[in-house]
């Protein structure tokens, strides 16, 4: 038996109120450690419960051969409709991956061959030059000639930071 905060006892008859309702054992005690009365945590339904639309569009999902988690992800996260998410075919993983190169291509910053042959001058290395100007938005010129830092600058300013 468990006892809330106020010293109020879960009775078996409570328990098995709770068990009509569809309220577990492990929930009502989970509920209880977090605070709730014991009147509250035997009464408040569920969160989390689906809307039978949900259930049929899962099942037809399930049907079609699409992973439920898939499904949950395509809804839950992506914000896809009921009727998309279970009627869209998976891609296979050779599909995905042509996918995604694509995507990296259509979005991967051009470098002129002139920017890059000077940075390589410079003693600057391609993925040093794209970091510069993708993630610090430097521009081109400045992530092509602005010379690296020693070890004792680095040294330097490692030491200057509060740890």
């Amino acid at each position: 038996m468990a006892r809330d905060v106020w010293g109020d006892y879960v009775t078996p008859d409570m328990y098995e109120e709770a068990l009509k309702r569809g309220i577990c054992k492990t929930t009502i005690y989970s509920r209880i450690a977090r605070g709730m009365k014991a009147a509250d945590a035997i009464t408040k339904p569920i969160k989390g419960r689906r809307s039978e639309a949900y259930k049929d569009a899962l099942k037809v999902a399930v049907e079609k051969e699409i992973n439920p988690d898939t499904f949950r992800l395509r809804v839950d996260a992506l914000g896809w409709t009921l009727e998309q998410a279970a009627n869209t075919p998976t891609l296979t993983r050779s599909e995905a991956i042509k996918l995604g190169r694509e995507a990296r291509r259509r979005n991967q910053r051009n470098i002129p061959a002139e920017i890059a042959q000077l940075a390589l001058d410079n003693g600057i290395c391609y993925s040093t030059l794209y970091d510069r100007i993708t993630r610090r938005f430097m521009d081109m010129n400045t992530a092509a000639t602005k010379p690296l830092m020693s070890k004792q600058e680095w040294k330097k300013r490692w030491n200057a930071w509060d740890w």
